[in-house]
């Protein structure tokens, strides 16, 4: 009597896509904890591979990858940036799962498992952990940007229509139906190409899915000048992105929450009168503190949580530095509806 064939593995094969540049500072960490999630993961998925996308690294990034028994493949000539790294990564997997990671991330050890067990609830194709606590001596700067990120992600809620690729799962199949991330837009620096990316999955009728069980920590240091250059990056891509999508879903995200420009008018007014004090106190210390007041009645739930993690001190530096980083969003806001304008002129006038 013959004996019956064994069922197929019907479990995901699981590709991990990490692209890194000038990231052998922090690879080793990200991968040592990268591996002890997919070990206390081992049977939700049939075969795990990791591949990291060297993209143009001058440093021993490709030399701490292979270390770690990650595939190494090189990106071509100079930086080609996230969007096409990845992109790279994700052609060369033979899966059913992308998992993408950012290098200066340390995933805790039940995020894999639980980004692939939400990926199995049907009607699930994208799946997106959370950002943990940061580590505090990385400073105030990425206290306070970290912090941000974890409220905005909070707001969201479970149904999404976003991507992040700081810890984020997506099928193959919906990753390929939508072309994978716009690399004609997003081809320099990294800014919201998953943001667009998750955008388009949801205009294609997938389902994305926030994972708070899934969670992460940002190994990055801000400096004053790098998170302002960023929040300004961000804030010019992301508008530019809104502008040309005109739907509904853009309001899925935290950070576009209707309360954004009044806590830019706050920011600019408490800043108005920190420049106005030296000549005019009189005028300048009522204006500056009228504006930081009304920012801390905005950005309450933001103040209570840093308060909750270090205390008033804590709670006071998150002010002082998202009354900074407002007007640097608000002015990459601006450019970008400047840009888009000038593009729809450029059209019309062909």
């Amino acid at each position: 009597m013959t004996a019956p064939a064994a069922a197929a593995d019907a479990r995901p094969r699981l590709c991990v896509v990490l692209p890194a540049r000038d990231a052998a500072a922090t690879l080793d960490v990200c991968l040592a904890a990268l591996a002890a999630s997919l070990a206390a993961a081992a049977g939700a998925f049939a075969a795990a591979e990791i591949v990291v996308v060297d993209d143009g690294s001058r440093d021993g990034t490709a030399a701490a990858a292979a270390r770690h028994g990650a595939t190494v493949l090189p990106t071509q000539g100079a930086s080609q940036g996230a969007a096409a790294a990845r992109n790279r990564g994700a052609a060369a997997a033979d899966a059913d799962v992308l998992l993408f990671v950012d290098a200066d991330v340390e995933v805790e050890t039940e995020a894999v498992s639980a980004l692939l067990a939400a990926l199995a609830a049907p009607g699930v194709d994208a799946a997106v952990g959370v950002y943990a606590p940061c580590d505090a001596a990385l400073g105030p700067w990425s206290r306070t940007k970290d912090r941000s990120i974890r409220i905005n992600h909070g707001r969201s809620g479970r149904d999404i229509a976003w991507f992040w690729t700081a810890l984020g799962a997506v099928r193959c199949s919906a990753f390929r139906r939508v072309g994978g991330f716009d690399v004609g837009r997003f081809g320099a620096g990294a800014t919201v190409e998953d943001m667009d990316l998750g955008l388009r999955l949801s205009a294609a009728g997938c389902r994305i899915v926030q994972v708070p069980e899934a969670r992460a920590r940002h190994g990055h240091r801000f400096s004053p000048e790098g998170l302002l250059r960023n929040d300004f990056a961000k804030s010019h891509a992301w508008t530019r992105l809104l502008l040309r999508q005109r739907r509904g879903a853009q309001r899925a995200h935290g950070s576009t929450r209707g309360s954004e420009a009044a806590a830019l008018a706050c920011s600019l007014t408490a800043l108005a009168g920190v420049a106005a004090t030296p000549l005019t106190p009189w005028a300048g210390v009522p204006l500056t503190a009228a504006g930081l007041t009304a920012l801390a009645w905005l950005l309450r739930e933001d103040l209570a949580l840093a308060h909750a993690e270090r205390g008033a001190g804590e709670a006071a530096i998150h002010l002082l530095v998202r009354a900074l980083a407002y007007p640097a969003a608000g002015a990459g806001a601006a450019a970008g509806v400047l840009a888009e304008a000038r593009d729809a002129l450029r059209g019309g006038a062909r």
